[in-house]
């Protein structure tokens, strides 16, 4: 019993700290799950000596204990090391390992790393960029509590085939979060109820129509429309 309300009070404040990550800066949020990872590992007796007559139960809880300990501190060194995924902690060190293998020193173009968006807040900001590049645009609408706008970020921007497609094009992105007035009249100047959304621009600054993208799309498939906005160019 005393374990029950140990994990529904490791659940509670797990659901609270989820709730203002959107708020916070990425380091502040993946150090905070290092602790509660380090708190629960301590509850699972992660660090307590295991009598001769211990069961297994107590055997099986002071694994996951350990594991999470080890995943606890394996974000704090992340987070040292730069990192900002609290999926993908090892993320600094095998960008590291691919140099020394034998990959060129500094960043590229097909680097997902490397792709940098254009901010913008309102009409005006978009229609500012639009008159000033001779490439595609590609506008992103994202939302820190939006689900499948990170998920495009982790799953689907990192592809190195998407970012080579990606670095072609001029990468702008208005992040609705606060959902302020100028943002609710970019959305509905596409017609968006809200994020995820992804509109496409020609050289010209017109509007691709069909290679508007809504909802989550994998690599694969965004890849297709990338190539499609091209052929454009």
């Amino acid at each position: 019993m005393e374990g029950i309300k140990r994990l529904f009070g490791v659940l509670l404040f797990a659901t609270a700290w989820w709730m203002v990550n959107s708020v916070l800066p990425t380091a502040v949020i993946i150090l905070g799950w290092a602790f509660l990872a380090m708190w629960s590992a301590v509850m699972m007796g992660g660090f307590t000596r295991l009598t001769p007559d211990a069961s297994v139960g107590r055997m099986v809880n002071k694994t996951l204990g350990i594991i999470l300990a080890l995943w606890a501190a394996l974000l704090i060194v992340s987070v040292a090391a730069g990192g900002r995924d609290v999926l993908q902690p090892l993320k600094p060190f095998t960008a590291v390992s691919s140099q020394w293998a034998g990959a060129p020193a500094g960043t590229s173009a097909a680097d997902p790393d490397a792709l940098t968006f254009v901010a913008v807040d309102s009409s005006a900001d978009l229609d500012h960029i639009l008159t000033n590049t001779d490439r595609p645009v590609m506008l992103d609408f994202y939302a820190d509590w939006c689900v499948s706008c990170i998920e495009m970020e982790r799953f689907t921007f990192s592809d190195p085939n998407v970012a080579q497609r990606m670095a072609q094009l001029t990468l702008v992105k208005a992040d609705v979060t606060r959902n302020l007035p100028e943002h609710r009249e970019l959305l509905k100047r596409f017609d968006l109820f809200g994020p995820p959304g992804i509109i496409f621009f020609d050289a010209d600054a017109r509007v691709m129509a069909d290679a508007r993208v809504v909802g989550f799309q994998n690599a694969e498939k965004f890849a297709a429309v990338l190539d499609q906005v091209l052929a454009y160019r």
